[in-house]
């Protein structure tokens, strides 16, 4: 990895343009890839003949402070994005910008101020140097709304409704200040979702229509990827339902192997009631790491309560297609959803046994705002921040409960399940001090005792 100072200085070059520096904040996330969206912005400002510079610290967690970048690049300008996870960071980090260069106006976008509401968006454009809110994909307007602030008529909230994906741009990851490898390379086949799941949000960030790129600029976009970053050993599929068409995702997959590209394929959120057994194989050639299937819940009145649109037959039946692929399967719950106790949590937790797969996301149920989920804790429990997702569910948080599934409970359970299902290895250290502290240490060491499938060797843990 190249010094990142010395790529930020000769980023700057010697020309007028405006310099805008794009930052992804640091203490948010730990991420494999670079920031797409940022990636994506950075190719635009630079067509539209500005001088961008994406830092991104949870990319690359060990770049220097973000007052040194300010020092070496000397931007005009700042955009942010911004996570609810963590959120108390990111607004640090934003005071640090102002006081770097309190003459350079900030941009803020990203998923948590295209959610949030009235309330939180006024406590987070309050910040000193915080001069526009960009809600939505700003891929078409991204270039107006700089000129505007650099023009002094920023508008205070910008909305952009979502874009076509005829004509997507191209990531510019060789604007990531410290990037020279890329190991994973992140894009995206489509967006939005039409779904109607009670505890998610996407709908509000991407929409329900479901919108579609060309395959053949997904597949020469790779083409271009592989040849700029030689070393890229995953691309990763970032979709928010992938496999929404299933003849398509086929279709795209089939090129690929065509075309014997080397790096392996990772797709995300792929949905059971659209996973084919030939959708299977086709990943297996393409080198798939593993397959997630979202389970949610394995009680049928739990499970029939979220609306999924799918069946558990259906998700049985899609890990059947995964395991005869001989692909690792990662199944993925939420405990505690609306109308949940812990007798229903323990009829996912057999279910995963039976399954088997090699690693399972046990997920405390996290209801965000403009979702049916928090206007039933709302109306028949307790929520505790106005931020539920300022902590990691998987990380011991849990700002919600009801009276008939209390957080204790909800945070035993989720210990229990993960000493169950998880490889030994995994489970960290800390763990064990939580176990002492909620009650279930013995608990939690029998659970450990118990049969679970091994990872098979040279398989990476990328879940």
């Amino acid at each position: 990895m190249q010094d990142a100072l010395s790529q930020a200085a000769s980023l700057k070059g010697k020309s007028n343009c405006p310099r805008i520096l794009l930052a992804m904040p640091p203490g948010v996330a730990n991420c494999r890839q670079p920031h797409l969206g940022l990636g994506i912005l950075g190719a635009l400002l630079r067509n539209a003949g500005f001088n961008p510079l994406v830092v991104d610290y949870s990319y690359i967690g060990s770049l220097p402070a973000i007052e040194r970048f300010v020092e070496v690049f000397e931007p005009g300008l700042f955009g942010v994005s911004v996570f609810s996870q963590n959120l108390h960071n990111t607004e640090r980090f934003i005071d640090r910008l102002y006081k770097s260069n309190p003459g350079a106006p900030i941009i803020l976008g990203g998923p948590h101020v295209t959610l949030a509401d009235d309330k939180a968006i006024a406590d987070i454009s309050g910040r000193p140097g915080v001069v526009t809110i960009v809600r939505g994909e700003a891929e078409e307007k991204i270039v107006d709304i700089v000129k505007n602030v650099l023009s002094k008529n920023a508008r205070g909230i910008d909305a952009c409704e979502p874009v076509s994906l005829g004509n997507n741009c191209w990531p510019a990851f060789d604007l990531v200040a410290g990037l020279t490898d890329l190991q994973t390379y992140p894009m995206q086949l489509s967006r939005g979702c039409p779904h109607r799941c009670v505890f998610c949000n996407i709908s509000k960030l991407s929409g329900r229509k479901y919108r579609v790129r060309p395959i053949e600029d997904c597949i020469n976009e790779i083409e271009e990827a592989v040849s700029r970053f030689p070393e890229t050993e995953y691309i990763k599929i970032t979709d928010d339902a992938p496999n929404c068409l299933p003849d398509r995702l086929e279709t795209f997959l089939g090129q690929y192997i065509s075309r014997g590209f080397r790096p392996k394929m990772e797709i995300m959120q792929l949905r059971a009631d659209k996973l084919t057994l030939n959708m299977c194989k086709l990943l297996k050639k393409a080198g798939a790491p593993y397959v997630v299937l979202g389970v949610e819940s394995a009680d049928p009145r739990v499970f029939a309560s979220i609306r999924k649109g799918e069946t558990l037959e259906e998700i049985e039946r899609a890990c059947g297609f995964v395991k005869a692929c001989d692909i690792p399967l990662v199944l993925c719950f939420v405990l505690g959803l609306p109308g949940a106790t812990v007798q229903n949590d323990r009829v996912s937790l057999k279910f995963a046994q039976r399954m088997a797969p090699v690693h399972c996301y046990w997920n405390v149920a996290q209801p965000m705002p403009g979702t049916e989920m928090y206007t039933y804790f709302q109306n028949n429990g307790t929520i505790y921040t106005e931020n539920a997702m300022d902590t990691s569910s998987l990380e011991g948080g849990c700002n919600a409960d009801t009276p008939e599934y209390p957080k204790l409970e909800r945070l035993r359970m989720q210990l229990i399940a993960q000493a169950t299902t998880n490889e030994i290895p995994w489970i960290p250290l800390g763990m064990l001090n939580r176990c002492l502290s909620l009650g279930v240490f013995l608990r939690v060491v029998r659970a450990f005792l118990s049969q679970r499938p091994k990872v098979p060797r040279g398989v990476p843990r990328r879940w």
